[in-house]
């Protein structure tokens, strides 16, 4: 539990019930899928800060993308609550912004939360996202997930992350493909297909890029 939070829930006792919910929301993707315009309070709170944020950006989709920016700026600076407050306040400007959800599932990715991950990508890809390095990590995700599930459920996700891939190393960008190819090693090492986790990180390496160290050792004490 963040100290944020802590804060928030020692101060309940002194909230009224409702803005301690809001409050505690505010660090939930989505706001824990509160009904926020039923709340008049912080209906008239969300419409004004639209107003404002539109104002300044010149429309609210420019405006929700500059808070994912922001978002992804604290969440570089491990700073997860924060991050988590500015794509809620992106989602608001744009529900159909793919980027709010990637920033959802990265910080649920953090917290090895990998299912609720996989479920905020996949919003993000039906929405059209189809960037080549979001779809190598939607399938590394999908994998972690697999990992949870039985048998069927794990078997179905696993051939799903291998689609995903598969798209992936269609770009045409070299690095990009590289990388793909580093995340699916880490996918088929998950499943224990040793093989081919070589296979990928051999041809990442041919793409041009230094392979991480840690999954090198990896792979070299699965063999063992």
């Amino acid at each position: 539990m963040t100290k944020y939070y802590r804060c928030i829930i020692l101060a309940c006792s002194l909230l009224l019930p409702s803005v301690c919910l809001s409050q505690v929301n505010e660090i939930l993707p989505m706001y824990g899928g509160m009904d926020r315009y039923s709340d008049p309070v912080l209906a008239k709170e969300d419409a004004a800060f639209i107003a404002q944020a539109t104002l300044e950006f010149s429309s609210a989709e420019l405006a929700s993308n500059g808070y994912v920016e922001s978002g992804f700026d604290y969440f570089a600076k491990d700073q997860y609550d924060k991050s988590v407050m500015r794509f809620n306040q992106a989602w608001l400007l744009d529900k159909n912004n793919p980027y709010v959800y990637v920033g959802y599932g990265v910080v649920y990715n953090k917290k090895q939360e990998y299912c609720q991950a996989m479920d905020m990508f996949n919003i993000a890809y039906d929405k059209q996202l189809s960037e080549a390095g979001f779809l190598a990590d939607y399938g590394l995700t999908v994998s972690r997930c697999a990992l949870t599930k039985q048998e069927q459920d794990k078997t179905n996700l696993f051939a799903i992350s291998e689609q995903l891939f598969e798209q992936a190393i269609e770009t045409l960008h070299d690095q990009v493909r590289a990388y793909a190819y580093q995340q699916w090693a880490r996918s088929a090492l998950l499943q224990n297909r040793i093989d081919d986790a070589e296979s990928y990180i051999s041809k990442a390496k041919n793409a041009g890029i230094n392979i991480d160290a840690q999954l090198l050792n990896d792979i070299k004490h699965a063999k063992q």
